[in-house]
C-alpha cells in the first residue's frame, strides 16, 4: 500500500464523520425538541459509530492483519455506539408527566432501562450471532 493510499482512511473517515453529524444533526432538526444534552449524545454516538467502523477498516487493510478486526466485523460495535447515542432522547421522548432534578422521570415502556439494555444485547448478541454464522456456514 503506498503512503498516499494508506492516509486516505484516516482522512476519509473524519470526512465521513463531519458528512454523518451534518446529517444526524439535520434528522434531529426534523424531530421533536430534545435537550442540548441528548442531542450532543445522539452526535456523540454517531461519530463514535464512525470511528470504530473507520478502525475496522483501517485494521482490515494492513499488510499483518490485525486479528479479526474488519469494516464488517465491528458492525455490531458500531451499531451499539448508535443505540447507545439514543438512551438521553429515549428518555426524554417517553417522559410521562413531570421531572424533577435528581429524579428520574417515570417513563413508557419503550424509554425504559430494560429495554435499552435488551435492545444493547440484542444489537451485539444478534450482530455477532450473524457474523459468526456467515463465517463460519
Amino acid at each position: 500500500m503506498s503512503v498516499g493510499t494508506d492516509r486516505l482512511i484516516p482522512v476519509g473517515t473524519a470526512l465521513v464523520a463531519v458528512v454523518a453529524a451534518a446529517f444526524t444533526h439535520g434528522v434531529l432538526q426534523l424531530l421533536p425538541e430534545v435537550s442540548f444534552a441528548a442531542h450532543a449524545w445522539m452526535m456523540f454516538g454517531v461519530l463514535i459509530a464512525v470511528g470504530i467502523l473507520g478502525t475496522g477498516l483501517w485494521c482490515e487493510t494492513q499488510p499483518d492483519g490485525i486479528g479479526m478486526i474488519t469494516a464488517i466485523g465491528v458492525l455490531p460495535l458500531a451499531g451499539g455506539a448508535i443505540w447507545g447515542g439514543l438512551w438521553p432522547a429515549m428518555t426524554e421522548w417517553g417522559a410521562i408527566g413531570l421531572a424533577f432534578p435528581g429524579q428520574t422521570p417515570p417513563v413508557a415502556w419503550w424509554a425504559s432501562s430494560t429495554v435499552k439494555w435488551v435492545g444493547l444485547a440484542a444489537i451485539l448478541g444478534g450482530g455477532y450471532y450473524w457474523l459468526y454464522r456467515k463465517n463460519f456456514d
